[in-house]
């Protein structure tokens, strides 16, 4: 069998020579820089010339923040993509860029480029991740440059995310630093006294504020840069990464002199007196509940208030509100942004866009944008648009015209929607310009939106039939954001310092915007025709997007629970018109002056990164202390852009001078990955020592890969080639030994393994930690072809069947789940099958070709929590389920049926742990078997059995992500 092992390596080795470049990265570019390289589509070339104009300014300004210069900065330019984002990478460290600007301004409107800020936010994570003093780089230096993001892993989301705000605003015009709309968290906690705990700030929550470790990071290395010295975090960060004890509290400690609970305290009490004078404030009057949830964008119709709702007890929803408080569900969605959605005034009619996913490219999620249309007396919902790019749209009183904003890049243009066809037609765009939540007037006449030019927010009007005639049809989505009607709309006030949000129109001649013009967003009116600008309302905290519903104007504010609406008089809250300044020029054009950069073609390769002692532990003798320690090595390698990772691990068990290894790769190509395993073991089991070699290659075939409307689908088919290779005894052997075993003591098989999975569910809010609706099916057949040891074809069918159904309570989930495996013309008279196991046991003998597991699971979420554990691991969920599983024997072909005598009921308990920004929810159960027949039999030490699992759902943790759940295997 020496011959066999060594065939099957080499094949493995030949398919290897492919996947380590990912050929679904065909056509992708590269263009280097001194210190970057930027990895883009050739369609997204111009946003990197523009990147080109100012990365190495924001290189210098990074690196001199943290004092420490990486050599080269692999980003990936991501243009496929309809959410604002950017996302740092480890291992392989790299930055990937979402080309798409955020549309509800988390940016603030002071921001000269999306792209700027952008890479500056993610380059102070990359820089912070490949830190080049401390510990971790001294580890790097023998591991691997990978080895050097342990200077990130283990510090509070707070310091991660802190730095990057911090540096965003300090080396921009923009950032969140200066947004009002980021500063009401902190406004609304000071004002409150609602602040919360610095551990509380160390980690993501599903309670408010949005992105806690953003708003707390940002203002406590503010404190400490202006307090303490402008170098005040690298000295922390110095002091930290140099200490054995690994104690970034005890690190603030010795840099500030003072403890980080006495400096948080500090920061707290400077924020409560900052706000102070603005409390004083009389507010509007509460509309929405005062609890833990968030109601925007109020629009007033006939058929009561609509609202968008965000709770983590409900998926998102858009709202209908009566007078008495009552909320009815008109559609469940997930918007592109709070302010996605309009109604016609007598609520017949809605609009709205949301986000969906295509997610058949594993190395390469996708989302998209898109148009519906909901008739609210039925509830029918349309797709209007199809990979459009759109949203924030407008609706026209008698529901005939629809106007959106469009996006290509990190810039948009106003365009009208054909309500019938879906057709667009570009009204106004603007080189390097965005516009944002457009309005129409009552008459429909006239269109307001706001416009930003490179840091400059204003709101426009035009008359809707101008902008028509001059409109041109954008028969091609993808296209670049050129100039159309530039000159036809005129700006409401300005240019000027101030920015201007959210137009609505009180009337035809009147339109209501918000401005933070005094520092603090309030709502003001204009009249068109005189130009007088009025202050209508403030608030203690803000007083956003306000609209008019008869003599009461309606405005959205923040609390410590969420945003909320309140009502106030529609009348002046100022007897005379505010001043404004004279009109200023807008910033000038960015232009690039270096030498230009030609794009060269990028091949995705993937070289090693990390390698790391590792020990395993192997069972190699019948007794409990029969065990040997494996003493070896992991190595990790992948490619930058996420097409091809591999593993390969290698360990020597002194004790049985037997190797244990493995091997794997994956790789991607577009919805197709390729995947290759194999592995080297060797133990004791049923009475007999094994060495084995099993090796596996397969492709997998994304048909269906999509997550609308709050429903996600997905299938997939796969198909392999699978070789195994068993030599048992009857007692210990060594490595050297098996070379000089007779063939006919091996165990050779050669199979193909053609597997179908489908997946649908119906997502919930936060508390559901099990999908309300769901189901699962996975079908595999495995031929085991007559070849090497086998001298007939033999099969293996394989089922896994699983469907959650809503109980009567809320938030609380009934599974049934069936899991079965049936053997065709095997000879062997007993089978050692784990994949129909009961939870906690350990894989049983049959005599029968056939077993089955059904299962019956009851889940229920306790609580969410928000409980800190230590300054970086907080318990943020607990969920507890009870089930009742029973097994059967069979065999489909004869056939035959027999149930086995003992029923397995258990529980099991969840931890959902929060780690910095991940969750990762930890499972323990316990199972009870219990017989039938002779209930009084049941004995403790072995009728008692003990599970981990990751989930909330013990039952489907048996199925491995991109493998048909386990694989039952033949007995001797």
């Amino acid at each position: 069998m020496r011959f066999s092992r060594i065939v099957t390596l080499a094949a493995l080795l030949v398919m290897l020579v492919p996947a380590f470049s990912s050929a679904g990265q065909a056509g992708w570019q590269k263009a280097e820089t001194k210190h970057f390289i930027f990895i883009y589509e050739p369609r997204d070339r111009a946003y990197v010339d523009e990147l080109l104009t100012f990365a190495e300014d924001v290189y210098d300004k990074v690196t001199q923040f943290l004092d420490s210069r990486p050599t080269k900065v692999p980003c990936v330019i991501r243009g496929r993509r309809d959410d604002a984002n950017g996302v740092t990478m480890a291992v392989p460290d790299r930055i990937d860029l979402y080309l798409t600007a955020p549309i509800d301004h988390f940016l603030g409107a002071r921001t000269e480029s999306w792209l700027r800020v952008l890479l500056t936010h993610e380059l102070t994570h990359f820089v912070h991740e490949t830190y080049t003093r401390g510990i971790p780089h001294a580890l790097s230096l023998v591991f691997g440059d990978d080895a050097a993001g342990l200077a990130i892993a283990l510090l509070p989301g707070w310091a991660v995310e802190g730095p990057a705000v911090y540096d965003e605003t300090q080396f921009s015009s923009g950032g969140r630093g200066r947004n009002p709309l980021f500063e009401i968290y902190t406004k609304a906690a000071a004002e409150e006294g609602s602040f919360g705990s610095l551990e509380q700030a160390s980690y993501l929550s599903d309670f408010p504020p949005p992105g806690r470790i953003y708003v707390a990071g940002y203002a406590l290395i503010d404190w400490l840069q202006r307090n303490y010295g402008e170098d005040t975090f690298r000295r922390i960060l110095d002091t930290y990464l140099g200490s054995l004890t690994g104690d970034f509290f005890q690190a603030i400690k010795e840099v500030t002199g003072r403890s980080a609970a006495a400096v948080f305290a500090d920061m707290r009490k400077a924020l409560v007196a900052r706000y102070a004078a603005q409390t004083v404030i009389p507010g509007g009057e509460l509309v929405t509940p005062e609890t833990i949830g968030s109601w925007t964008r109020p629009q007033p119709t006939a058929r009561g208030l609509y609202l968008y709702h965000t709770s983590p007890e409900g998926y998102p929803a858009i709202v209908s509100r009566n007078a008495a408080g009552k909320e009815t569900t008109l559609v469940r969605a997930s918007l592109t942004d709070d302010n996605s959605f309009s109604a016609t005034p007598d609520g017949k009619t809605v609009w709205f866009s949301s986000l969906h996913w295509d997610l058949r490219r594993s190395a390469e999620p996708r989302s998209i944008s898109d148009l519906f249309a909901l008739d609210a007396e039925n509830g029918a919902v349309r797709r209007a648009t199809r990979d459009a790019h759109l949203w924030q749209p407008a609706v026209s009183a008698d529901g005939s015209v629809v106007v959106a904003v469009q996006g290509r890049g990190p810039y948009s243009r106003l365009v009208q929607v054909d309500t019938r066809t879906g057709s667009l037609r570009v009204l106004f765009s603007r080189t390097e310009a965005n516009v944002y939540t457009p309005a129409l007037s009552p008459d429909g006449t006239r269109v307001a939106f706001t416009f930003n030019l490179r840091g400059c927010q204003d709101v426009y009007v035009a008359d809707l039939s101008v902008l028509m005639a001059g409109s041109t049809p954008l028969d091609d989505v993808e296209s670049a954001v050129g100039d159309v009607n530039a000159d036809l709309p005129a700006p409401v006030l300005g240019p000027d310092p101030a920015a201007e949000y959210f137009p609505s129109f009180q009337n035809d001649s009147t339109l209501l915007f918000t401005s933070d013009r005094t520092g603090s967003l309030a709502v003001y009116s204009v009249d068109m025709g005189t130009g007088t600008v009025t202050l209508r309302q403030e608030d203690p905290v803000a007083a956003i997007a306000g609209v008019a519903d008869g003599d009461r104007l309606l405005y959205t504010s923040y609390s410590t629970t969420g945003f909320c609406i309140r009502s106030a008089p529609l009348a002046a809250a100022a007897t005379q018109a505010v001043e404004t300044p004279a009109p200023q020029p807008y910033p000038p054009a960015i232009t690039w002056t270096g030498t230009t950069i030609d794009g060269k073609p990028y091949v995705d390769w993937a070289p090693p990164l990390l390698w790391y002692p590792w020990l395993t532990l192997s069972q190699i003798g019948p007794a409990a202390q029969d065990q040997a320690i494996g003493v070896g090595a992991e190595a990790l390698g992948g490619s930058l852009m996420g097409g091809t990772s591999w593993q390969v691990m290698a360990n020597w068990l002194p004790g049985a001078a037997q190797p244990i290894a493995s091997l794997s790769l994956t790789s991607s190509f577009g919805p197709v990955d390729l995947g290759i395993t194999s592995a080297l073991g060797y133990g004791y089991a049923g009475g007999y020592w094994s060495e084995s070699l099993a090796s596996r290659a397969s492709l997998s075939w994304s048909l269906v890969g999509q997550s609308i409307l709050g429903a996600a689908q997905s299938l997939s088919l796969s198909l392999g080639l699978s070789h195994s290779l068993e030599l048992d005894a009857t007692s210990g052997f060594a490595f050297a030994d098996s070379f000089s075993a007779a063939a006919s003591d091996w165990r050779s098989t050669l199979s193909v393994p053609l597997s179908v999975r489908w997946q649908w569910a119906r997502g919930g809010g936060a508390i559901d930690f099990n999908p309300p609706a769901a189901a699962d099916l996975i079908l595999q057949g495995t031929t085991f072809l007559p070849l090497l040891s086998l001298t007939a074809f033999q099969e293996q069918a394989l089922l896994y069947a699983a469907a959650n159904i809503p109980s009567l309570i809320p938030h609380h989930v009934i599974k049934l789940g069936l899991k079965a495996v049936q053997y065709i013309g095997s000879p062997y008279p007993q089978y050692l099958d784990g994949f129909t196991a009961p939870r906690g046991f350990p894989a049983r003998l049959r005599t029968l070709p056939g077993g089955m597991l059904a299962s019956l699971d009851y889940m229920m979420p306790v609580a969410l929590l928000d409980q800190p554990l230590t300054y970086w691991l907080a318990l943020t969920g607990l969920g507890v389920g009870l089930h009742a599983e029973a097994l059967a024997d069979f065999d489909a072909i004869t056939p035959t049926f027999s149930a086995v005598p003992d029923i397995f009921v258990g529980a099991d308990i969840t931890l959902n742990v929060a780690l910095l920004g991940y969750s990762m929810p930890l499972g323990i159960g316990i199972s009870a078997a219990v017989s039938t027949t002779a209930p009084g039999s049941f004995d403790p030490a072995k009728d008692i059995g003990l599970y981990l699992f990751l989930g909330f759902d013990s039952f489907a943790s048996a199925v491995r992500s991109g493998a048909p759940a386990a694989r039952a295997e033949w007995g001797r």
